[in-house]
Order: structure tokens, then sequence, then C-alpha cells
């Protein structure tokens, strides 16, 4: 579990910081206007939004107890 967290650590949270080097040169390189360099963005952080939701989804399905039906308290 650990090993997983410190991959997605690498892929996920140091990419985000060097996304913001990396854009300028993609736009010369590219030719890409600021409308496309936000799209491109928007991208990327929709991409993480739904990873942090599914992980989050996942812990909770995971890890958290769920309560006791089977007992019932009817008389």
């Amino acid at each position: 579990m650990v090993t997983g967290f410190l991959i997605i650590f690498a892929c996920i949270g140091l990419s985000r910081y060097a996304w913001t080097m990396l854009l300028p040169s993609m736009q010369a390189g590219l030719g890409l206007s600021y409308g496309r360099k936000g799209y491109i963005g928007a991208g990327n952080y929709r991409g993480l939004l739904a990873a942090l939701i599914t992980a989050g989804a996942m812990f909770f399905a995971l890890f958290l107890p769920r309560p006791d039906h089977t007992s019932s308290s009817r008389s």
C-alpha cells in the first residue's frame, strides 16, 4: 500500500508542479493559443478531481465499518 501511495504521489503530485514550467515551452513548440492552454489545464484538473473522488469512494467502501443490519430491534 505504501508503494502504491508513493507511485501515485510521484506521478500525480509532482507532475502538477512541473505543469507550470512545461506549459510555456509547449505553447511555443505547438503553437497553442491561450484558450487551448486553458482547455488542456482544465482537462488536467478535471482528471485530478475524478481521481480524488474515486480514491475517496474506494477508501470509504474498503476501510470504514459498515452498519450491522442483521439484528432486528423490533419486538
